[in-house]
């Protein structure tokens, strides 16, 4: 085969990889599109779709887009105060997208509001040094367990730091006597929902906003989880933004949650392949025949 007959073939290749890809992408959208077609059928605003549509990232599936939707819907999320969003992470094993459905601080606390039944969140944060203890006694009025938290503070907590350094080598500061923070809401007829957020689990210690206000931002997690639980449920794959602060460090242009851990190890993995190892030059003898 001459060289402009395997080019030809080359560039024909391409072409239909680039429209055999076009194709998937509109057939993508097509499925989205259809998606839109039956809620609206079932008399969903159509701005209200459309607004989830521009908003839902790109690599995830039509399949997603309705469970979201559905989610939202089933949930009261107002999707056009972007109360609720979907962001993809890539699964290691199989190497496709899965969708991650994040509810915003700002939906938890209007659906508390408008709950005539909700009562209220007592939480506070654990120090070292706190005596605590949490039990469960039986509460004869409502038939439940009711969980009992025991916290004393013996003295006024201050924020105690220890420096190091970052992978860069620049000078950082973290908290060293944070524990974590607990929290338990209360609502008429029902049974108080209790829930213990560990500083480990939860804390970003290359965040300034959880190195500043450490004990605002922990709180924040232990009563946005009870929240959770009290509006939304535990079994609908739905997460706080709190629940996955260590993990997501945040959300990019194209809706991609960006894993911090995962981003360094393969950042240390392309440093080690560029590495280069210096072969030391080795002077060649002349051999002469005696």
């Amino acid at each position: 085969m001459t060289k402009s007959k395997t080019a030809t073939v080359k560039a024909k290749e391409v072409e239909i990889a680039v429209d055999s890809a076009k194709s998937s992408v509109q057939l993508a959208k097509e499925a989205k599109r259809a998606v839109i077609d039956r809620f609206a059928k079932k008399g969903v605003d159509v701005d209200i779709l459309n607004t989830a549509y521009d908003m839902f990232p790109s690599k995830l599936t039509a399949n997603d887009f309705y469970y979201f939707c559905s989610t939202a819907f089933s949930i009261g999320a107002n999707l056009l105060a972007k109360e609720m969003y979907a962001a993809p992470f890539k699964n290691r094993q199989t190497g496709k997208y899965e969708m991650a459905i994040i509810v915003a601080d700002s939906f938890l606390d209007r659906k508390a509001k408008e709950d005539p039944k909700y009562l209220s969140v007592t939480s506070d944060v654990v120090f070292k040094g706190d005596d605590f203890k949490k039990s469960f006694v039986f509460d004869s009025m409502t038939g439940f367990n009711v969980p009992k938290v025991e916290h004393e503070q013996h003295s006024v907590p201050k924020i105690e730091y220890e420096e190091y350094k970052d992978r860069y080598g620049k000078p950082k500061k973290r908290v060293t006597n944070i524990l974590g923070a607990w929290a338990i809401a209360y609502r008429k007829d029902s049974c108080p929902i209790y829930f213990f957020a560990p500083w480990e689990s939860y804390a970003d210690d290359s965040n300034g906003t959880w190195v500043s206000y450490p004990s605002a931002m922990i709180l924040k997690c232990a009563e946005s989880r009870v929240k959770k639980r009290l509006f939304v449920g535990g079994g609908l794959g739905v997460y706080t933004e709190g629940e996955i602060s260590k993990v997501v460090m945040d959300v990019d242009e194209d809706g991609e949650v960006k894993n911090k851990y995962l981003e360094e190890k393969k950042e240390k993995k392309t440093k080690k392949k560029k590495k280069i190892i210096e072969v030391p030059e080795v002077k060649s003898k002349k051999v002469t025949n005696e």
